[in-house]
């Protein structure tokens, strides 16, 4: 087997660049590490993708995330392929996970619980789709305009939805706040 073939691990170089330092969380097609840029010498999070995925979607989210600057998501910076596999690479979020502090629920007020969850909804608004807007003229039953047309068709790809927000996926930045990842 070809070694660009097989799973990285810690410690290696990936794609000629990407030390490798830890695996720091594993789904189930995806590998994240925490790493160092050779090139550019800074702590990175590269997302290896199990060999056979779909690259298309990758490009698609990298795309959409190139372009934000909200605090409160993570920033992306590269995604290539590298043998079989595709990989995302990011800034590294420095900080505990949600999970880490709803542990203790003492720890989280009220105040504090909906501080969070509004930080967080104007993150996730920032990068999903206006469904207000697709709502509206989708239910406009009559024909639509060239117009009406082109700006659904912006709308339906002017986003994504995260699919996958959990506690561990929110990291609690000492400055920024909670910062949604992965």
């Amino acid at each position: 087997v070809p070694t660009d073939e097989m799973p990285p691990k810690p410690g290696a170089v990936f794609a000629d660049r990407y030390r490798l330092d830890q695996a720091i969380s594993k789904g189930a097609a995806t590998t994240i590490f925490d790493a160092h840029d050779a090139l550019t010498g800074e702590r990175v999070a590269v997302k290896v993708y199990d060999a056979g995925a779909e690259g298309s979607r990758l490009v698609a989210e990298h795309n959409v995330l190139i372009a934000i600057g909200h605090e409160g998501i993570v920033r992306v910076r590269h995604v290539d392929q590298h043998g079989s596999r595709w990989y995302l690479v990011s800034e590294f979020v420095d900080g505990p996970d949600l999970r880490s502090l709803i542990v203790d629920a003492k720890t989280v007020t009220e105040p504090v619980a909906a501080a969070l969850v509004v930080k967080l909804l104007d993150a996730l608004e920032e990068v999903h789709p206006n469904m207000a807007a697709l709502s509206q003229i989708l239910a406009d039953d009559s024909e639509r305009t060239d117009e009406q047309a082109g700006r659904l068709n912006d709308l339906r790809e002017s986003g994504f939805a995260h699919r996958d927000i959990n506690p561990e996926n929110i990291i609690l930045h000492p400055e920024r706040g909670p910062v949604l990842v992965d």
